[in-house]
């Protein structure tokens, strides 16, 4: 899949390093390089945290590494704790300005994000 300009501009801004690895994890991952066997660095990149479809602004995308990525798709990570560090990375509170998008309270959102 191609990578759209927001996208671009999203991995451009976190200087394609994995915010996963680098707000959660502590550690320095580039998001190319291959760190789970049989899922190629190719599908790292940028993660579109309210999908691609509908939401393609470089706010709502983050950089992740293989590893963090297929944790995403595969529900290790929750989606919540993904758009609050990508509203805490661009600086834009996500659940706020496109709340139409996100189905859970204030209360869980202020969990991850307060």
């Amino acid at each position: 899949m191609t990578q759209t300009n927001a996208t671009k501009i999203a991995l451009a801004r976190d200087e394609y390093k994995c915010q996963v690895c680098l707000w959660i994890n502590h550690r320095v991952r580039h998001i190319f390089d291959d760190f789970v066997w049989g899922y190629h660095p190719a599908l790292a990149g940028g993660h579109h945290v309210a999908g691609r479809a509908r939401l393609d602004v470089p706010e709502a995308i983050i950089a992740l590494c293989s590893e963090c990525h297929w944790k995403v798709t595969n529900a290790k990570i929750p989606k919540i704790e993904m758009v609050a560090l990508a509203s805490k990375v661009s600086g834009v509170d996500l659940y706020h300005t496109y709340r139409s998008l996100f189905k859970w309270s204030d209360e869980e959102w202020l969990f991850f994000y307060p």
